[in-house]
């Protein structure tokens, strides 16, 4: 595996890829954002499996995470703060207010005319990349592993969301006993999406037994049918 900490735009960054960057960046990129608290360097397990089939993994620090953590993390984020879902919503919002200038970086850096670009999350990340299709047009396919596209009290009108996955490919996964995130919520948007187009390139996976940590044989057939999900719908044929 290769590994290079970059700065994708303003975003911190780290690539992650089996082959040359250059030649991964060309079979695909994968854009992937990690949980509240965590940052860029907790999920390698699961960038080097993005990168295992070919793709060019690129792990962001969400906005107020990683190398740009907020001074007073803890504060905003605390269960005691009132604000504490208003607080998350922001962050979530302006991290995926970023991934078209990171998709131009890597687009300028790579030498790509027309990318393949998928968007992958976990949790707080999973929320992010529901919300990136509304700031670039030019992302083929999301999961969502324990996110969620609909926010209640905070302004947010999910609805708004529906017309932009007309031609995106979205696999949502989520756990059943999670009383974190509301599975029915995803559920919910999931039938909306049908209703509306009818498409097998929308999918929801609930898993019956698994929370917002989920157990150790449902992560692992998440993060499985979430690098086979991109595969497909972006169209690699070969595996490594």
């Amino acid at each position: 595996m290769n590994y290079k900490k970059i700065y994708c735009s303003n975003a911190p960054a780290v690539l992650v890829s089996c082959k040359s960057f250059e030649e991964s960046a060309e079979r695909g990129i994968v854009i992937f954002y990690h949980g509240l608290g965590a940052s860029k360097e907790s999920n390698f397990t699961e960038l080097e499996g993005i990168a295992s089939v070919g793709f060019l993994a690129v792990g962001i620090d969400n906005v107020g995470h990683g190398e740009r953590r907020e001074s007073n993390f803890e504060n905003l984020f605390s269960e005691n703060n009132i604000d504490r879902v208003k607080n998350i919503y922001r962050y979530v919002k302006e991290t995926a207010e970023e991934v078209e200038e990171i998709i131009s970086f890597l687009m300028s850096k790579f030498s790509l005319k027309n990318p393949k670009i998928s968007v992958c999350g976990i949790s707080m990340g999973g929320c992010i990349a529901y919300l990136t299709p509304q700031y670039s047009n030019k992302i083929n396919v999301v999961s969502s592993i324990l996110g969620t596209p609909i926010w209640h009290n905070v302004g947010d009108n999910f609805q708004d969301r529906i017309i932009l996955y007309k031609n995106v490919a979205l696999l949502s996964q989520n756990g059943a006993l999670d009383d974190i995130i509301c599975a029915s919520d995803v559920q919910r948007f999931h039938s909306i999406l049908n209703e509306t187009y009818h498409s097998a390139n929308h999918k929801f996976v609930k898993y019956d037994w698994s929370g917002h940590f989920m157990r150790e044989e449902d992560w692992y057939t998440a993060c499985s049918l979430s690098v086979d999900w991109i595969k497909n719908h972006l169209n690699l044929k070969t595996t490594y």
